[in-house]
């Protein structure tokens, strides 16, 4: 017993003490991460978040670049740029190639101004729904492994 209320001091006094170095690190770390941090702000649309997308397509603008998907709510308009990369029957395509009615899935960039940006999509057909999950074999799926 007596151990233990020597042992607790000790404790935390090595805890505060690599916590010291630590904190000073950070905050000399924290100016140039604030700059660095501001310039990113700067930049013209900055990236949030990178999600997955899917969905059918209502409309497409090839003239300004929009692929519109119908929702049940609101529908959302996914901008392409020159880094976004689509593809239609496992083949690259253009944005001329989609069209409404097709279905969509892939990645997208949220960007801190709201812009959605495709960066990697497949359009074509609405994949079959069937009991078990799609590319598991049915000796697999009644198994359950």
């Amino acid at each position: 017993m007596n151990c233990s209320y020597t042992l607790l001091p000790a404790l935390v006094a090595a805890l505060l003490l690599n916590l010291t170095p630590g904190l000073a690190r950070a905050g000399e770390d924290a100016t140039p991460a604030a700059s660095a941090s501001a310039s990113s702000g700067e930049k013209k649309g900055a990236t949030r978040s990178n999600v997955p997308f899917r969905g059918h397509v209502g409309s497409v603008d090839a003239s300004a670049g929009t692929v519109t998907l119908a929702g049940k709510k609101k529908d959302r308009v996914l901008h392409v740029n020159d880094q976004s990369l689509l593809e239609r029957a496992g083949k690259p395509a253009a944005i001329g190639d989609i069209r409404p009615g097709d279905y969509a899935r892939g990645l997208i960039s949220r960007e801190t101004n709201g812009k959605e940006v495709l960066l990697k999509a497949t359009f074509g057909d609405t994949p079959a729904e069937s009991a078990g999950s799609p590319g598991r074999s049915r000796e697999t799926a009644s198994s359950g492994k």
